[in-house]
């Protein structure tokens, strides 16, 4: 099981790294971004 999870993490962060600059338009764009930082600085 811990071997799969090691791949799928390989995968997910490759893909993450392809497509960080449309994930960072988009979260910009539909305001995700800013609600992630009040969501984080809600936090005690």
């Amino acid at each position: 099981m811990g071997f799969f999870s090691f791949i799928f993490g390989i995968i997910l962060a490759s893909l993450l790294i392809i497509f960080f600059p449309e994930i960072k338009y988009y979260s910009v764009e539909w305001g995700l971004r800013d609600y992630l930082v009040s969501w984080l600085q809600s936090w005690p």
